[in-house]
């Protein structure tokens, strides 16, 4: 990895935020959404290096999770906040953010931030699965339209707080403990199918690769452990080990060749993956620019561009390796 000494710098850094940034996400080909401790919601154009609009949202609690709002042509942004509601927001080409009103409310009101499945083709994601209670692991799935079509509740009260949420596809639900269980969850018939002791700390974050369909989780612990899922079972792949424990999110490029790492001692580690070879992760380099704890990361599919922020309240855009997936 990268030194301290040769670090790239970002291409660009974003501030505007006077608290904590715990969310984001890009959206649309030109606009990235930020959301903080304090429920503020903002919108910038990504080439203007400017906020086209910002909002006080969730009651003035964090915002935990962002997302675009799926499908083809999408042009909002769903927040979750601590409130325990996730809301939409339009935009437009103006980046004048419009609220449109909650797409589910009654959340759990902890850290675990909600995932979308889009069916492609769609112009709007077809389902969005959310934590549902604190202390069991009721997990909601909702449909486009708001509906909650499914409840997935646990079996045993000895199962862990739910602490991150990914679909492995239309029909199965990955989640990820404080236990540091993993479960597979089959949407179908509304229970979980598989599970996997997968670590000794609990889970912070789950990515699933966009093309071969494999996995990376971690948390509290040192490794950024792959794996993957056939046959309704979990098998585990590789371990990468970080030099200090703790990473806040993973986000993979569109095309699946670079991992991003948010971690817990400011750096972003930046991991290729393997082409051919399921799971297998290389480090490739060590970003240092923020000042304290980075909470979260999010990658740019058309460009190849990511972000990255945390406790320091900067939001760093970086360009390493994008011109490589422009040449591809």
């Amino acid at each position: 990895m990268s030194s301290l000494g040769n670090s790239p710098a970002p291409s660009k850094v974003f501030r505007g935020h006077a608290h904590e940034v715990m969310s984001l996400a890009f959206t649309g080909d030109a606009h990235l959404a930020s959301g903080d401790v304090k429920g503020n919601l903002r919108l910038w154009n990504i080439s203007e290096l400017e906020t086209t609009s910002q909002r006080l949202t969730h009651g003035g609690k964090p915002i935990i999770g962002l997302s675009d709002c799926g499908g083809n042509t999408s042009e909002g942004i769903l927040s979750h906040g601590r409130d325990g509601r996730i809301l939409e927001w339009g935009y437009g080409k103006s980046g004048e953010l419009t609220g449109l009103g909650e797409v589910c409310t009654g959340l759990a009101e902890g850290f675990c931030q909600f995932d979308v499945y889009s069916t492609e083709g769609k112009n709007r994601f077809s389902y969005l699965a959310a934590a549902q209670s604190e202390r069991s692991t009721s997990i909601g799935i909702y449909a486009g339209t708001g509906d909650q079509v499914a409840s997935l509740n646990q079996r045993e009260k000895s199962w862990g707080m739910c602490t991150a949420l990914q679909f492995h596809d239309e029909y199965n639900l990955v989640s990820g403990h404080e236990d540091g269980q993993l479960r597979l969850w089959d949407l179908r018939v509304g229970s979980a199918v598989a599970e996997e002791n997968i670590s000794d700390e609990p889970i912070f974050s789950l990515a699933r690769h966009p093309v071969d369909g494999t996995f990376v989780c971690g948390g509290a612990s040192s490794d950024i452990v792959s794996f993957k899922i056939a046959s309704n079972e979990f098998s585990r792949l590789q371990a990468a080990t970080l030099r200090n424990p703790g990473l806040s999110q993973l986000c993979f490029r569109s095309d699946g060749r670079i991992l991003v790492v948010a971690c817990w001692d400011g750096g972003v580690r930046i991991f290729g993956t393997k082409s051919g070879k399921d799971g297998q992760l290389r480090a490739l380099a060590s970003l240092r620019y923020h000042e304290a704890m980075v909470h979260c990361c999010a990658a740019q599919g058309v460009t190849g561009l990511f972000a990255s922020s945390g406790d320091d309240r900067r939001i760093a855009l970086w360009d390493v390796y994008a011109d490589k997936m422009l040449k591809a």
